[in-house]
């Protein structure tokens, strides 16, 4: 009764066809039957028209839309941050990043022009890593080459619109961690979805770690202002 939908959505390569969760050595569900993330995974594929089941199927969690009661706040001396009226489980999706989607060149550009920070990766199914946009320098190498070496073909920019997701600020111990969610037909286009990695209580800050690499920018820092116990002191 707790086994997730074993029907995963359909590839190019299935000709349209649903394929079974088996072949695709999965390594199980993702979610339990309560919609509880199991834990993190390179990637998760969730169930959708194609896959056969129907809308109480527990493999339908991202794709179901934000649950929480979230909160834009005012915090001090960071900008706007993002809280939940109530209590949240380890576990549970919490909001999804969304924005206008980018090619690869038409996002650095973007990024050259204004602050890159609402940049987000899109990586697809192959590399199964998912981070905010690496800060590039207008001094390190530039054109395609660089490009392609440093970047994925798609980004999102949620710089003038967005979710929610947008005002979620950067902790060196965060309690929310960025997941990819694969629930339409294309396997090149994942969600950025933030799921909570601990316990949560009911107005306590929800962050997650932007994954800038620190070093990254010639010549240039961008102060942490986070506060935890671990702070790195620096985001770039």
């Amino acid at each position: 009764p707790q086994e997730v939908c074993w029907w995963l959505p359909a590839t190019d390569a299935s000709r349209g066809r649903p394929v079974r969760r088996e072949e695709e050595k999965s390594g199980g569900p993702a979610y339990n039957n309560e919609r509880f993330l199991l834990y993190a995974r390179d990637c998760i594929f969730e169930c959708n028209s194609t896959s056969g089941c129907d809308e109480s199927c527990f493999n339908r969690v991202v794709g179901r839309g934000i649950s929480l009661p979230l909160q834009v706040f005012k915090t001090v001396g960071r900008g706007w941050g993002v809280r939940s009226r109530n209590p949240i489980r380890a576990g549970t999706f919490v909001c999804e990043y969304t924005g206008v989607m980018l090619r690869d060149e038409d996002a650095e550009a973007a990024g050259l022009e204004v602050d890159d920070s609402y940049l987000f990766n899109l990586d697809g199914e192959e590399k199964g890593q998912v981070a905010k946009r690496r800060k590039t320098s207008h001094e390190g190498p530039s054109g395609v080459d660089a490009r392609t070496q440093d970047n994925p073909e798609l980004c999102v920019d949620a710089s003038r619109t967005g979710s929610v997701a947008r005002f979620v600020n950067h902790c060196c111990d965060p309690n929310l961690f960025v997941q990819s969610v694969f629930v339409e037909y294309s396997r090149h286009v994942h969600r950025i979805a933030l799921f909570a990695a601990r316990d949560i209580l009911a107005y306590e800050e929800l962050t997650y770690d932007y994954g800038y690499v620190v070093g990254s920018v010639q010549d240039k820092t961008l102060a942490c202002l986070c506060g935890a116990a671990n702070c790195r002191g620096t985001l770039v």
